[in-house]
């Protein structure tokens, strides 16, 4: 599990809630980091 901010004018349940584009890059590459760590575990 991971937790990744976003730094946006809107809440995250808010309707209007649109993340900027490097929080987007941001998240991906947490997650792409999290997924390489894993595989380097299960093998």
């Amino acid at each position: 599990m991971m937790f990744v901010g976003v730094d946006a004018p809107a809440g995250l349940h808010s309707p209007a809630f649109l993340p900027p584009d490097e929080a987007v890059r941001h998240t991906a590459y947490a997650m792409l980091a999290g997924f390489v760590a894993a595989q380097s575990v299960t093998r």
